[in-house]
């Protein structure tokens, strides 16, 4: 069985921690679906319409990234270590995006110990009270120690 839509849609996420790749990214994305509208206009008959992409932009994070040499991650790292849990470096897309792009260091701090499978149907984070606890211990040792409290 063949079907033959009327309408489709896509939602596509492109992220970086490179503005510049990301700048190359989304042109690069751009220009395959002009060609690929191109393509399927010349190869089909118009004569009932061409096909047509409607692009329009949902949300922009920026990209950025803080060196792991600045005071606040070797802060956020102390922090870790002091409450018995080691730290991962890891670039991912969340609040902390915008005053990286704007040159102000940030760092993103997990709510939960253990957690997999973000957004998706089969997200899950581990409840155990312990864990959970060393985790909100180490945001607010974190807190305290970029604040200067001693």
């Amino acid at each position: 069985m063949n079907s033959i839509p009327n309408e489709v849609w896509m939602e596509f996420d492109m992220r970086s921690e490179d503005a510049k790749e990301l700048d190359r990214l989304e042109k690069r994305f751009l220009a395959i679906v002009n060609q690929s509208l191109e393509t399927e206009n010349f190869a089909r008959s118009t004569k009932e319409g061409t096909i047509t992409a409607d692009i329009k932009l949902v949300g922009d994070r920026p990209a950025g990234r803080t060196d792991e040499k600045t005071d606040l991650v070797q802060l956020t790292t102390a922090a870790f270590l002091a409450n018995g849990s080691k730290p991962t470096y890891e670039c991912g897309s969340t609040d902390s995006n915008m005053p990286m792009s704007l040159g102000i260091p940030a760092v993103t701090i997990p709510r939960v110990a253990k957690a997999d499978r973000s957004h998706s149907l089969d997200e899950w984070i581990d409840t155990d009270p312990e864990s959970n606890h060393t985790v909100k211990k180490t945001i607010l040792t974190t807190v305290l120690a970029v604040s200067g409290a001693q």
